[in-house]
């Protein structure tokens, strides 16, 4: 039996054969990340220019350079901003974090109001 994910994975792949269409890569390599195949995912977003993309790799491989790629692209991109905040927690650069997480959530408010 093939699970819910697989299933949605052998999906996207099959209509990725037929054509090149970004949101099904992007979608392609949440998936890819959702059941653990970082190799995978890295694989899918390799090489594509757009935030989320570089969004997706820097998860895939957990490297900050690609969050800060994503936020150069997309300055109010929330979930880059919380993940690079996150990382620079985790490395004691809490000054950094602090204001990543600040700018994130104004964006949020931002957003919220409009």
């Amino acid at each position: 039996m093939v699970s819910d994910g697989q299933a949605s994975i052998d999906a996207l792949r099959a209509a990725l054969r037929l054509h090149d269409y970004l949101p099904a890569k992007l979608r392609l390599g949440e998936a890819l990340l959702a059941s653990g195949d970082s190799e995978g995912a890295r694989a899918v977003y390799r090489g594509l220019d757009h935030p989320a993309a570089l969004f997706g790799y820097g998860r895939a491989t957990n490297d900050p350079v690609y969050y800060e790629k994503a936020l150069a692209q997309f300055p109010s991109y929330g979930a880059a901003m919380f993940a690079l905040a996150q990382l620079y927690q985790r490395s004691g650069r809490i000054d950094k974090s602090l204001i990543l997480q600040q700018s994130a959530l104004q964006n949020t408010e931002v957003g919220l109001s409009r």
